[in-house]
C-alpha cells in the first residue's frame, strides 16, 4: 500500500526519480545471464556472446591475417618510414594483393640510389659546363638539363625509382657528350689552323677561341689564338716585302720579311721569304767579296786579299772559290818575294857585294828549295866572297 506522498489525486502510483549510482561491471557468464533471463528479452544472452567473439577476433586474428611476414615489429622511426614510403607504390601495393608492399628499407634503399644517380650526373654536368658544352651542343645538353629536371620532380613525388632511371639516362647521355668535347676540341684547333693557312684571322680566332673555351690549358690553342691576332698585321707586312722583292730591293725586301718573322715565327712564307732574299743577299756579297779578293791579289796586296776571302769564308764556308784564292794569294806573294830576292842578288853580284847577294839567294831558296837559279846564284856568291876574302887577307897581311 502506498502512502499519500507516493500516490497522486487520481489513484496512480507516482514515479520519483532515483539518483544514478554507479554500478560495477561484472564479467559476463552463463549463470548471470540465466539470473537475468526472467527480467531481459530471451534473446538477449546470445547475442552478447556473439558481440564478445567477434570483437575478440577482431582483436586478435585480423592483424595476424593482413600483417605482411616481412615488416619488421620495430622500424627505424615511425617519422622516416612515413617520409620513406612510395605512395604510387604503396597504392599498386594495396590495389594489387598478388605483388608484396613496399618495406621502409626497400623505399629509403631506392631513395639512396637515386641520390647516387643524381650526384653522379652533377659531377657530369659540371665537367661539361667547365668544357663550354653550349657552345658546341647546346640542344642536346638542353635536352639532357629537361631530363635532369624531370627526374627531381619524379624524386619530389618520392618515385624513387622512376628518378633513378631518367638519372641514369642522362648519365649515359652526359658520357657521350663528353667523349664528344675531345673532338669538338680537335675540330676547332684545325678550323683555327685552317683560318691561319688562308690568311683568315676571323677563321682563326674563331677556331682558337673555342678550343681554349673546352680546354683552357691548350698549349696548342693558346699559340694559335696568339698568331691569329697579329695574323692581319702580318699579312700587310708579307705584302711590301714581296713589291720590294719584285723590284729586285732585296735588303728591303728582306727587312720587312723579318719583321713578319719577328711577330710571327711560325709564318711558313715568312721565313721562306726571308730565307730566299737573305740568300740571294748573301750570294752577291759572296761575289763581291771574290772579285774584290782576286782585284787585290794581282795588285800584289796579298794581306787585303786574304781579308776580303776570310770574309767570303764567313758567309760560305769551306768553298772551293775560298780555298783556291787563298792558294793563289800564296803562290803570287811567293812569286813576287822570289822575283824581288832574284833581283835584288844579282843587283848585289854586279856591285860585287857577294855576301848581300848570297843572302838574297838564301831567302829566295826558303821560300822555295827547288828554285834553280837561287842555287846557282848562291853557289857563285859564296865562292866569290870566299875568294874576296882570302885576297884582302893577303893585301892585309903580305
Amino acid at each position: 500500500m502506498t502512502t499519500p506522498d507516493q500516490s497522486g489525486g487520481d489513484g496512480f502510483d507516482r514515479i520519483r526519480p532515483q539518483p544514478l549510482q554507479p554500478a560495477s561491471v561484472a564479467p559476463v557468464t552463463e549463470t548471470t545471464a540465466s539470473a537475468t533471463n526472467t527480467k531481459a528479452h530471451p534473446l538477449f544472452g546470445p547475442a552478447l556472446l556473439i558481440l564478445v567473439l567477434l570483437l575478440l577476433a577482431v582483436l586478435f586474428l585480423l592483424p595476424r591475417l593482413t600483417a605482411p611476414a616481412d615488416i619488421p615489429v620495430s622500424p627505424p622511426s615511425q617519422e622516416s618510414a612515413e617520409a620513406a614510403v612510395d605512395p604510387a607504390t604503396a597504392q599498386t601495393a594495396a590495389g594489387n594483393q598478388a605483388a608484396p608492399p613496399v618495406t621502409a628499407e626497400a623505399s629509403l634503399a631506392a631513395r639512396q640510389k637515386a641520390q647516387d644517380a643524381s650526384q653522379r650526373l652533377d659531377a657530369q654536368r659540371s665537367k661539361l659546363e667547365a668544357r663550354a658544352v653550349m657552345r658546341w651542343a647546346p640542344d642536346t645538353y638542353a635536352a639532357l638539363s629537361r631530363k635532369y629536371a624531370e627526374a627531381e620532380e619524379h624524386f619530389r613525388n618520392r618515385d624513387y625509382a622512376g628518378a633513378e632511371a631518367i638519372w641514369q639516362e642522362a648519365i649515359l647521355e652526359a658520357d657521350n657528350l663528353l667523349e664528344q668535347s675531345g673532338w669538338e676540341l680537335l675540330g676547332a684547333t684545325q678550323t683555327g689552323q685552317q683560318g691561319l693557312d688562308e690568311g683568315n684571322s676571323a677563321l682563326a680566332r674563331q677556331g682558337f677561341e673555342l678550343a681554349l673555351a673546352i680546354d683552357p690549358a691548350n698549349k696548342l690553342a693558346q699559340a694559335g689564338l696568339i698568331r691569329a691576332e697579329r695574323l692581319d698585321e702580318v699579312i700587310g707586312l708579307l705584302r711590301s716585302a714581296r713589291r720590294f722583292e719584285q723590284e729586285n730591293n732585296l735588303i728591303a725586301a728582306r727587312d720587312y720579311y723579318k719583321q713578319a718573322l719577328k711577330l710571327d715565327p711560325a709564318t711558313i712564307a715568312a721565313a721562306a721569304g726571308f730565307q730566299r732574299t737573305h740568300g740571294e743577299l748573301q750570294d752577291r756579297e759572296f761575289r763581291r767579296l771574290i772579285s774584290t779578293a782576286l782585284a787585290a791579289t794581282e795588285a800584289g796586296k796579298f794581306d787585303e786579299a786574304r781579308r776580303q776571302y776570310q770574309a767570303a769564308a764567313d758567309i760560305r764556308k769551306d768553298t772551293v772559290e775560298v780555298a783556291e784564292g787563298l792558294a793563289a794569294v800564296q803562290v803570287a806573294e811567293q812569286a813576287l818575294a822570289v822575283s824581288i830576292y832574284r833581283r835584288e842578288g844579282a843587283r848585289f853580284e854586279a856591285k860585287e857585294e857577294w855576301h848581300k847577294a848570297a843572302q838574297q839567294y838564301r831567302n829566295a831558296l826558303k821560300t822555295d828549295s827547288t828554285l834553280a837559279f837561287a842555287r846557282a846564284g848562291l853557289s857563285r856568291s859564296e865562292a866569290r866572297a870566299k875568294l874576296d876574302g882570302g885576297l884582302q887577307t893577303i893585301i892585309e897581311d903580305p
